[in-house]
C-alpha cells in the first residue's frame, strides 16, 4: 500500500516538474530584431537566439550585428547576457567579437524614470530626486537580458 502511494507521488512530482521547467525542447527561436520590437511577448520564455557577442567595457551583451554593437545603445539596443558563474573566462574571451548562439530565459523590465520634486518652501536650492527602475547588467542599464543560459556557443571562427 505504501509502495503504491509512494510510486504515485513520485510520478506526480515528475509530471509537475517536467510541465513547469523550461527545457531545450520548449525553446523558441527568435531574432534580436524580434526581441527588441516586442520584448513583452518573449518575457520569461526559453529562447534560442543568435547575435554578435561584444563588450561595452563593463559587461557583455549581444546585438543584431557588428555595426549595431559598435553604435549607440539608444539606436541599436543590446541584450545583456547573464552567463553562469561557472563559465570559464577563456570561453568568454574566445566568444567576444563573434556571432554566438545562446539558449536561455529572456527577461524584460521596462526602465522608467520618475522625478520627485522637493517643494521650494522646504529648500529653494534643492533639485529633487529621480527614481529609476533598476534594469539588468552593469549599473542596471539594460532593459533586456538572457539568463539561466543552457547553451552558449560560438558560430564562427573570426
Amino acid at each position: 500500500m505504501i509502495t503504491v502511494l509512494a510510486s504515485k507521488v513520485c510520478w506526480a512530482i515528475a509530471i509537475i516538474t517536467l510541465g513547469l521547467a523550461p527545457t531545450a525542447l520548449s525553446q523558441e527561436r527568435v531574432s534580436v530584431r524580434e526581441i527588441v520590437a516586442k520584448p513583452q511577448k518573449w518575457n520569461g520564455k526559453m529562447i534560442s537566439i543568435t547575435g554578435y557577442y561584444d563588450t561595452g567595457g563593463h559587461t557583455t551583451f549581444i546585438a543584431e550585428s557588428v555595426k549595431a554593437a559598435a553604435a549607440n545603445q539608444e539606436r541599436n539596443p543590446r541584450i545583456f547576457v547573464d552567463l553562469p558563474k561557472k563559465t570559464a573566462d577563456k570561453d568568454i574571451r574566445h566568444a567576444l567579437h563573434h556571432f554566438v548562439r545562446i539558449v536561455g530565459v529572456f527577461q524584460y523590465r521596462e526602465l522608467t524614470k520618475k522625478e520627485i520634486p522637493i517643494p521650494p518652501d522646504r529648500d529653494p536650492t534643492a533639485r529633487g530626486f529621480v527614481e529609476r527602475t533598476m534594469g539588468f547588467g552593469w549599473m542596471g542599464i539594460y532593459d533586456k537580458q538572457i539568463t539561466d543560459v543552457r547553451e552558449f556557443r560560438v558560430l564562427d571562427n573570426k
